[in-house]
């Protein structure tokens, strides 16, 4: 069958003859799981193996389209969840099947913390359930909690972002300091990367945002925008311009104010929407600092705010905060007309301080 999968023209091989299950007892369970075995899925997980490499894929993209793949093959949604199961189960993903109210569930451990969805603690490890919508409503659930070699958890860090192809209706977002020096900054939106990161599932590691760079052609314009600018100059008149270009080259508003939900952004993101807040700020600095000037970038988590501090090499002034035997220099990119080194005056107490992980060697 031939799925579009954010634009991605996907060729899949779809398993020959149906799956035949009476119900969701342990018994029409086991029989239906060695029919998926007998053989029909295997060009299937070739195919996803196949896509997953070429375009980069990380866990949760390989996921949504093993999930599709199950979706196709049967519109019997208990069904689909057991062959999504056997999918990522094969594909070496640690994954375990739940069955509450006489319906199948999807679980999978990860060492991210997923918010807004049910979570179970088998053999040390955290397992979610998948689907968001679930609602035990006090019912028992049943958890086969076999365990499969070489398991590997779901890993919402992305290396790359997928190479999702380009489109006729990508648009250009161009954005413009509003101090001295005037700096213009253009990024291209593709249609497809907005959308896989609008269906991402969300976080409490806001490492997961901060670890993401740009996609290609992205890097290739933000280098040939701002790169020409920051030659000769010193550490710190770079990071003021880059700091002026996020402070005032976007406008503010809280996630509620704009989504009606926490949603943090990954830095890309912030030319696909009209409006960021402090966190989305703190991630799209951090990532032009660590690109643009090869430094060293934390986050800053304060009560109800969020700034970044920057590890400079040659001397800087300003307030600074001690992280693993290494001096940082407060710099925050939504404290407008504030240059490095200048933290908002009620903003003292720092609640925890966050590397900003970047690439895979990083990790």
């Amino acid at each position: 069958f031939d799925l579009n999968y954010y634009g991605i023209p996907a060729k899949i091989a779809k398993a020959q003859g149906n799956l035949s299950m009476s119900g969701v007892s342990e018994d029409a369970i086991s029989k239906a799981w060695d029919q998926c075995a007998d053989g029909r899925f295997a060009q299937t997980l070739a195919d996803l193996k196949l896509y997953k490499e070429q375009y980069q894929l990380p866990d949760w993209a390989f996921y949504e389209l093993s999930q599709r793949c199950a979706q196709e093959y049967t519109s019997q949604k208990d069904q689909a969840v057991l062959v999504h199961f056997f999918l990522l189960s094969q594909s070496g993903y640690s994954a375990r099947l739940m069955r509450c109210k006489d319906h199948l569930y999807l679980l999978m451990s990860s060492d991210n913390r997923l918010v807004n969805r049910g979570r179970f603690s088998l053999d040390g490890k955290s397992f979610y359930i998948m689907d968001p919508t679930f609602q035990s409503q006090g019912a028992s659930c049943y958890i086969c909690n076999f365990q499969f070699p070489q398991e590997k958890h779901l890993d919402l860090f992305i290396t790359h972002p997928p190479k999702f192809p380009s489109a006729s209706n990508e648009t250009v977002r161009t954005i413009q300091s509003k101090r001295y020096p005037a700096v213009t900054m253009k990024m291209t939106v593709n249609p497809g990367l907005k959308a896989f990161y609008e269906n991402y599932p969300k976080s409490n590691d806001f490492n997961v945002y901060s670890s993401v760079r740009f996609s290609e052609p992205n890097i290739t314009l933000m280098k040939e925008c701002l790169q020409p600018l920051l030659k000769g100059k010193s550490q710190r008149e770079a990071a003021n311009i880059l700091i002026n270009l996020v402070q005032t080259g976007f406008d503010y508003k809280t996630d509620q104010d704009q989504f009606g939900y926490e949603r943090p952004l990954f830095a890309e993101e912030l030319f696909f929407y009209p409006y960021s807040d402090c966190e989305d700020r703190s991630v799209l600095y951090a990532l032009l600092v660590r690109e643009l000037m090869g430094l060293d970038v934390v986050l800053v988590r304060y009560p109800g705010h969020m700034a970044t501090a920057v590890c400079f090499t040659e001397k800087v002034e300003g307030t600074s905060i001690q992280y693993k035997g290494k001096t940082y220099i407060i710099s925050d990119p939504t404290y407008i007309g504030a240059d490095v080194g200048k933290n908002m005056p009620d903003m003292v107490k720092v609640e925890e301080v966050l590397p900003s992980l970047f690439l895979s060697s990083n990790r």
